[in-house]
């Protein structure tokens, strides 16, 4: 399942649900059987297996995931879904990671100079990175909590030209020993927004926004406080090759840094960041001003072109009228490969569960006799954990038009229960034995209603406590059924939660509740079964905004 670590940068607009007649329910199908935790952890067991040492996005280890999996199609006799007679689907990447070069440069009038490191000290914080390296050299101006916010009559702008300078300023916003006067009170306001900030700089002709805490701060420090930002920003950064980026040269640049780079900046102006902070706190007046030093920042860039696939297998549809739609199934192939250390992250639950399940649900379609009236896809999505990529490029050049998809039942990270007893809190979100957590099904009724009678039928209960949009761990909008629902086709995503392994070499094949994993697969199965069959299609969903 993706992390949500992007997410600062975006909004979330809840939308409105359309439903279809309640469906009615059709006798067992005879593919369930065919559903073993056995086969399941075969399947399993060599997916995350050390081998493929963790399945990234671009690696060999991803490479022979997938040609495990379109083995496996062929011997089912499933076909590839387009005349090129192959079950992979390829797509380009463009992949761009910050090396440890990147380094920011504080220089005093006399020459003296103090380096400053990369994830150590500072890291740049923003949606895209450039192409290429590049330096950006300034003077330094220090513009107090950069805010510019007329309705309040404050602004740290004013009386003071920072064109082309690099601009030092605190997070937050002003306040006294007394929260209630200032700004909102206690209740903090949209000029605390670190993009606020940086629209206020860039507006002010700054070539860089420096941000800190402010010493008074009750925070956790730096590196406590953005440890796992930092973890996500050693990672490297991938997009569709043939998608346009969004800002041109990464935009705006914006540093979170340490205060031991506020010092080094102040440094020769007789003023310290605490002074500056209790003067503005208690006039209420900006004390912006020109300093005598310099930086540099070098953002150290290396790119790569890669190419990564995902996996396609088809069954025909049996009804002449209804052969040309499908309900397509998914999970995705791909994991997170190493650390920095070398150790390998299998992501047994991540998502090999889903990818497995998926093959046994493949093998009931392809076992069960007759096929349903419309035809069924099977899609293992490479890319879910660099942002969903490789289900927006299957989006964008479907197998079968996404008009035409009935319904999207999407597998990720279904194989994990809670112990009884546990009192990890890392565990809390884990499904207990006998439940399923479902997502989508607040965007159609009927859908629902349908998985809830297959859900029956395996003694699974569904939660739906995270199928709201709005709801804070956002997975309507972190798995692959996201780039469907965006299109309209109504989704159900399943999932048993995340644990204390997620996205950690401790996530192996031990864990997992085989059992369990049989039945959402059974469960998903009779879904799909039901929607392939039914007379009407679902009505089309109202989706939220994307995010």
């Amino acid at each position: 399942m993706r992390r949500t670590m992007i997410k600062a940068f975006a909004g979330l607009v809840l939308g409105l649900a359309a439903c279809s007649p309640p469906p009615k329910a059709t006798t067992v199908p005879g593919g369930v059987p065919s559903i073993t935790a056995e086969e399941l952890h075969t399947h399993l067991s060599f997916l995350a297996s050390d081998s493929l040492a963790g399945r990234d996005t671009g690696s060999p280890g991803l490479e022979r995931a997938a040609a495990y999996i379109a083995a496996e199609l062929q011997r089912l006799r499933l076909k590839p879904p387009t005349a090129s007679g192959s079950f992979l689907q390829p797509f380009a990447l463009i992949s761009r990671q910050l090396t440890p070069e990147t380094k920011l440069t504080v220089t005093s009038p006399a020459g003296e100079s103090a380096q400053f490191d990369f994830l150590d000290d500072f890291f740049p914080y923003q949606k895209e990175l450039p192409e290429t390296s590049e330096t950006i050299t300034g003077k330094v101006a220090f513009v107090g909590y950069g805010i510019e916010a007329p309705e309040y009559s404050y602004n740290d702008f004013a009386g003071i030209d920072v064109k082309g300078k690099i601009v030092l300023a605190m997070r937050h916003e002003p306040q006294t020993p007394d929260t209630s006067v200032r700004f909102e009170g206690k209740e903090t306001t949209r000029y605390t927004y670190v993009n606020a900030k940086a629209a206020a700089a860039e507006a002010a002709g700054a070539a860089a926004l420096i941000l800190v805490n402010a010493p008074n701060d009750s925070g956790p420090a730096f590196r406590a406080e953005f440890q796992a930002y930092l973890e996500y920003l050693a990672e490297p950064k991938m997009r569709l090759a043939d998608k346009p980026e969004e800002e041109e040269g990464g935009g705006f640049k914006i540093i979170v840094a340490d205060t031991s780079l506020a010092t080094a900046l102040l440094r020769g102006s007789g003023k310290t960041l605490a002074q500056l902070q209790a003067e503005i706190d208690r006039t209420y007046r900006p004390q912006s001003f020109l300093c005598e030093n310099e930086a540099t920042l070098t953002i150290s860039v290396v790119q790569r072109s890669l190419h990564a696939p995902n996996v396609i297998g088809w069954l025909e549809g049996s009804d002449p009228h209804l052969k040309h739609e499908a309900v397509a199934y998914s999970a995705h192939l791909d994991h997170v490969g190493r650390n920095a250390n070398g150790e390998i992250f299998n992501g047994a639950d991540d998502d090999a569960s889903g990818s497995s399940a998926l093959l046994e649900i493949a093998e009931a379609f392809a076992q069960n006799g007759r096929p349903p009236r419309r035809s069924v896809l099977f899609l293992w999505f490479a890319g879910e954990e660099k942002g969903l990529l490789g289900s927006e490029y299957y989006a964008d050049h479907p197998a079968i038009p996404l008009a035409q998809t009935a319904a999207n039942l999407n597998m990720d990270m279904v194989g994990r229960v809670r112990p009884p007893g546990d009192t990890n809190p890392k565990n809390a979100g884990l499904a207990e034995e006998n439940t399923i957590y479902v997502v989508g099904g607040h965007q159609n009724s009927a859908l629902r209603e349908l998985n809830e009678a297959s859900a029956r039928q395996v003694g699974l209960v569904c939660d739906y406590r995270y199928g709201d949009p709005s709801h804070p761990k956002k997975l309507y909008y972190r798995s692959d059924h996201y780039n469907f629902a965006r299109h309209d086709v109504p989704v159900l995503f399943f999932t048993t939660g995340e644990h204390e392994d997620y996205h950690k070499p401790t996530d192996d094949v031990d864990k997992i509740n085989f059992p369990k994993l049989q039945r959402v697969a059974q469960m998903a199965f009779l879904t799909g079964w039901q929607v392939a069959n039914q007379a009407q299609r679902l009505k089309p969903n109202q989706v939220p905004a994307s995010p």
